[in-house]
């Protein structure tokens, strides 16, 4: 189960009544249709990632997933974050916004976008298995269901995990490489404005 203790810091963005009417009026919209309500979801991890072309790819990508599947879009989240560390407080916020509002289907690009730690992809299973909601991870080509075969659970729990360790050894490189300069006397990066070496 989703419990509070795993949302730490989930109120990031408290949703302002504007945004509240907007998702509120998608569930309605989706009720009457007979039709899925969604969130889709852009994460990349630093502003030096972000080149303003990631997260309007993985926007439109989304966007058109959805579309094309006849669901409705009642937000987009939007945010940078690291998925490795635990305290992520925009995508918990997001989760929680799904659970409050009844949303059907929360929508990532890839699961390396979604988790890359093991309390999120837990926390991802609890959101599927015990509140029966879905996941779709538009390029992995994964629909995560309470009615997944094992085989789907399997491959988005091994992406996670492997998405993990590459953050794991992509750490264990950097720290190597700092610390082989700092052994050698070299300066790590370039010099700090108006200093020479």
């Amino acid at each position: 189960m989703i419990h509070a203790k795993q949302m730490r810091g989930a109120k990031v963005q408290e949703l302002d009544a504007e945004r509240f009417r907007k998702i509120a009026a998608a569930v309605a919209e989706a009720q009457a249709r007979g039709s899925s309500v969604v969130f889709t979801c852009d994460r990349v991890s630093s502003r030096n990632q972000e080149d303003n072309t990631s997260l309007k790819a993985q926007k439109e990508g989304g966007l058109r997933y959805a579309r094309e599947r006849g669901f409705v879009v009642a937000e987009n989240y939007s945010f940078v974050e690291s998925a490795s560390k635990k305290e992520r407080p925009h995508f918990h916020a997001m989760m929680q916004d799904a659970l409050s509002f009844g949303i059907d289907i929360v929508v990532f690009k890839t699961v390396d976008r979604l988790a890359r730690n093991l309390p999120d992809i837990q926390l991802i299973l609890d959101f599927i298995y015990e509140h029966k909601r879905s996941v779709h991870l538009y390029d992995d080509g994964l629909r995560l269901t309470p009615e997944m075969d094992s085989n789907d659970a399997l491959n988005f729990m091994l992406k996670g995990v492997l998405a993990k360790g590459e953050t794991d050894r992509m750490g264990q490189r950097i720290r190597r490489a700092l610390d082989f300069k700092a052994r050698n006397g070299i300066m790590p990066g370039a010099p700090v404005f108006g200093y020479r070496l």
